[in-house]
């Protein structure tokens, strides 16, 4: 096989594979093209706390972070942020994402924050107008801070000897007044949660 014969018969083989491949191929025009798979949109819940764990339990990652942040940068000692989740395999966590109370203090006065603070009815049925009106209208980092500071006092003075509600009078009378540099709406929330009545549970 002379040279122009074997250049000839490459030619037909090159161009009968490139027929093969383009038959084999899906088609790119606008109406034959695959669509994607879109995930079904959650529902939004019309409770407020309900609809502030879901979106914690979303962004469960960047909260942490940003709430262990905050308690470090507030000068809270490494061994008492975070506690064991129970919801979450027992991980030690900054954050809870499916409390709602705000935020907790355990054993050893250590402290975390849930999706409470997502919550802006939180202290609708504890507290009168004034505070939750501050709460409501508070940036999340006033409302952290507010937490964060409750806690650590209540924390420390359960951790004392006192008993829960000895500890959480302590914590609403001595929170606006904390050394920490906390924010100034989480000043004035903390102050509302000390000087206004709280509104009598049934």
């Amino acid at each position: 096989m002379d040279a122009k014969e074997f250049i000839t018969k490459f030619t037909v083989a090159v161009k009968s594979l490139a027929a093969s491949l383009r038959r084999k191929q899906p088609s790119t025009t606008s109406t034959t093209r695959p669509r994607p798979i879109l995930a079904k949109p959650e529902t939004v819940p019309a409770d407020p706390a309900e609809h502030a764990s879901q979106f914690a339990v979303e962004w469960y990652d960047r909260l942490e972070a940003h709430s262990r942040k905050r308690l470090q940068e507030l000068g809270i000692a490494e061994h008492r942020i975070g506690a064991y989740d129970i919801d979450f395999g027992f991980r030690r966590a900054a954050f809870f994402p499916k409390e709602r109370t705000g935020g907790e203090n355990s054993p050893g006065a250590r402290i975390n924050l849930n999706s409470g603070v997502l919550n802006p009815e939180l202290l609708k049925d504890r507290f009168g107008p004034n505070t939750c009106e501050l709460w409501e209208k508070g940036r999340l980092k006033d409302r952290m801070d507010a937490v964060i500071v409750h806690e650590d006092i209540e924390g420390l003075k359960v951790a004392e000897g006192p008993g829960f509600s000895a500890a959480h009078a302590a914590a609403l009378a001595e929170g606006p007044d904390t050394t920490r540099a906390i924010r100034t709406g989480a000043r004035r929330i903390l102050r509302a949660m000390r000087d206004e009545p709280r509104v009598t549970q049934s």
